[in-house]
């Protein structure tokens, strides 16, 4: 901590931040205010109600556009037993002169953020219960998720349980309009979180029988069951069934194709439902033929 203050303390000299930042107020401000049309949508009550019925947290956000497109889940414990939670939150766009949050894109990334102090812990305590599922679930998926930096199955867990968490945020606060809940379960899965839908149910479950349970904590060795009833074999099996039926697409030219005249490239894709406006599709050099 030392080495670290002192170095931090030389590039606050070194840089003249101070000058900077107070010359950057009016900058702030204007932040500040596009991003209370968010903050303002964010039921914090249902974060303390839903994990732990603990009325000893105090929730800030740090906005931060320097982060780019990173978000962090900082949290704190004090001396007093209180825990502050505090995610650094960037996503801030730039629209004809004007900062703008889009409330789809930023609630759902606070909601995860003000999860994560609540859902780490818990998978820490009960990790010797669940790890060999876990890892098991890590290994099927261990390449994709190292490319987004989740590097081991602790990890994988405490972002499963967050993601599951959120979506059952989304499904108590949005109509079935606005949320379809199997895609949003889908994408984590297809991200490489596959236990998504397993942990979902389970906090479905909870909420269903909130009575005959004090908090979250009293609850998950009954979630962490759960997740020793993930088959992973089962799972697979499954996912294939239901590969046939998503989008696929085909090209009048075929792979190894030699002395292709010239003409037009046909690309025809097939859907498994109706597009929703404004969706669009992005298709790299590696998903045309050789």
């Amino acid at each position: 901590k030392s080495e670290f203050l002192t170095e931090l303390n030389a590039f606050y000299a070194d840089t003249h931040f101070h000058e900077w930042f107070v010359a950057n107020e009016a900058l702030q401000k204007d932040i500040v205010r596009a991003f209370q049309k968010v903050s303002q949508q964010i039921d914090i009550e249902w974060l303390g109600k839903f994990f732990s019925n603990n009325a000893n947290a105090e929730f800030r956000l740090i906005v931060c556009p320097l982060a780019g497109v990173n978000n962090y889940g900082v949290s704190m414990k004090r001396t007093d037993g209180t825990s502050l939670l505090c995610p650094v939150i960037s996503c801030l766009t730039y629209e004809k002169g004007q900062y703008k949050f889009d409330s789809d894109v930023v609630l759902p990334i606070i909601v995860h953020e003000f999860c994560h102090p609540y859902c780490n812990p818990l998978i820490d305590r009960y990790w010797e219960g669940i790890a060999p599922t876990a890892e098991k679930a890590f290994r099927e998926r261990e390449k994709q998720l190292s490319k987004q930096a989740y590097t081991n199955a602790g990890i994988m867990m405490y972002e499963t349980f967050v993601r599951a968490s959120v979506i059952r945020y989304m499904q108590e606060h949005y109509t079935d309009k606005q949320v379809n809940v199997p895609r949003l379960i889908q994408i984590e899965e297809d991200a490489g979180f596959l236990l998504t839908e397993t942990m979902f149910e389970a906090l479905t479950d909870y909420q269903a029988k909130r009575h005959e349970n004090h908090d979250m904590t009293d609850f998950f060795p009954l979630l962490a069951n759960a997740v020793n009833g993930f088959d992973i074999g089962r799972y697979n099996e499954e996912k294939a069934e239901k590969e046939k039926q998503l989008v696929h697409y085909e090209c009048n030219i075929k792979d190894g194709a030699e002395n292709v005249p010239a003409g037009d490239i046909v690309v025809t894709i097939t859907f498994d439902r109706p597009m929703r406006p404004s969706v669009s599709i992005g298709m790299t050099t590696e998903e045309f033929p050789k």
